[in-house]
């Protein structure tokens, strides 16, 4: 069997980390927009959240990999595989949070008024992802160095820069300007946004069945 491409492991150890976690999320949704959660908004997110990110994961490895494999610098090749994905992320997070608090997935997404939280997304993600790339870069190639309280540390790094740009992106995605996250909202997202990053730590450190005493050469 051939060797698995490390950003297929990337794209598969994402999009499985950000599925399972979900749950926690969806509970955050609805308490956020004072919803009522329901077993069947959960299991619809678990669903949304694996084709969401996805559809969103895909493209951004796989530019990120062109663009490394013609020696472009790892930062810039971070960035461009960012961009590409950001020209379709907003809207599909658009329909995933409607999903989690029970509505129906639209083809009428409001771009003009989602311009800001399409911009935050950008800086978010850029500025995330060159960390988080990184790291999953040293953590594949020594997998044997990886202890959980590293993982435990470096999802916690993740978690202090992504956080401060989530409630603006809610408020522009729900169109509610005093949308406030209170001390439970700070802890589900804080255990969501954990839990998903140390799933996916967890999955790219340990070897797969057909990268199993293969020499990793580039990601």
């Amino acid at each position: 069997m051939s060797k698995l491409k490390e950003e297929d492991k990337l794209i598969a150890a994402k999009t499985l980390a950000f599925s399972l976690s979900s749950p926690i999320d969806t509970f955050r949704q609805n308490m956020l927009t004072k919803n009522r959660l329901s077993f069947k908004k959960t299991v619809n997110g678990v669903f949304a959240g694996l084709i969401s990110a996805a559809c969103i994961t895909i493209p951004c490895h796989k530019t990120i990999a062109v663009f490394e494999e013609n020696n472009c610098c790892q930062i810039l090749a971070v960035a461009f595989g960012v961009i590409t994905a950001s020209m379709i992320k907003t809207p599909i997070l658009y329909n995933y949070k409607r999903v989690q608090i029970g509505m129906k997935i639209t083809r009428k997404i409001p771009m003009k008024s989602l311009k800001n939280v399409a911009s935050i997304n950008l800086i978010e993600d850029v500025v995330e992802e060159s960390v988080k790339y990184t790291i999953s870069k040293n953590r594949i190639r020594n997998k044997s160095s990886n202890t959980f309280s590293q993982t435990c540390v470096e999802s916690i790094l993740l978690f202090t820069l992504s956080y401060p740009f989530d409630i603006l992106k809610n408020r522009g995605m729900y169109g509610i300007c005093n949308l406030k996250g209170s001390n439970m909202d700070f802890l589900s997202k804080a255990l969501h946004k954990n839990l998903q990053n140390i799933l996916f730590f967890q999955m790219i450190s340990t070897p797969w069945k057909n990268d199993k005493n293969e020499t990793i050469t580039s990601l």
